[in-house]
């Protein structure tokens, strides 16, 4: 499956807010260069192209980033609840909730495994519950409980309810799995 066109049409809409030629994001713990005049998303740390999927990514929250992100609400909403999340919800549920549930069924500490240079705090939810700063403006919750004789262990990834004003539900499922990979692997 291609990207081009989203890919495109993203540069474009950067293209369209941007003052200036180049810029840096930080997504995650790594910080990418986006350099405008030759249509180019680059690690800082070792200058490899950024995927496609995650340049679309980049591309939309600096659209945003550029005209003014919305302020947090602090408002925590579940992935159902955006536009459109039931139809998106079983990719979703596949690709983020599921390997959170593999990974931390035995061993509930989610601190314990995310990557060095995460921005992260601990919150009380759950019996295990971290705030992410996915993109700066963009915090996401990943919760943790608990099995016992009544109920299986479970999980669930909670957005600020403003996240839709800065991303589709789509790129919301994708910034998700791609959150998870980073936390499991």
């Amino acid at each position: 499956m291609g990207y081009e066109a989203a890919l495109k049409k993203a540069w474009e809409c950067v293209e369209e807010s941007a003052s200036e030629e180049l810029y840096e994001v930080r997504f995650l713990n790594r910080v990418f260069i986006i350099k405008l005049n030759d249509k180019s998303a680059v690690d800082k740390t070792d200058g490899r192209k950024v995927k496609d999927f995650i340049s679309i990514l980049i591309l939309h929250y600096l659209e945003k980033r550029i005209k003014g992100l919305p302020l947090i609400a602090g408002e925590w909403i579940s992935f159902k609840e955006l536009s459109g999340g039931q139809s998106y919800y079983s990719a979703f549920h596949k690709n983020a909730i599921e390997r959170l549930i593999s990974k931390f069924e035995k061993n509930p500490d989610i601190l314990s495994c995310l990557p060095d240079g995460l921005s992260c705090r601990r919150v009380e939810y759950g019996d295990s519950g971290i705030i992410i700063d996915v993109f700066e403006g963009v915090p996401v919750m990943i919760t943790l409980w608990k099995g016992d004789d009544e109920f299986k262990f479970n999980a669930n990834i909670l957005f600020d309810k403003n996240i839709s004003l800065i991303f589709c539900t789509e790129d919301v499922s994708i910034l998700s799995g791609i959150l998870v990979r980073n936390i499991i692997s």
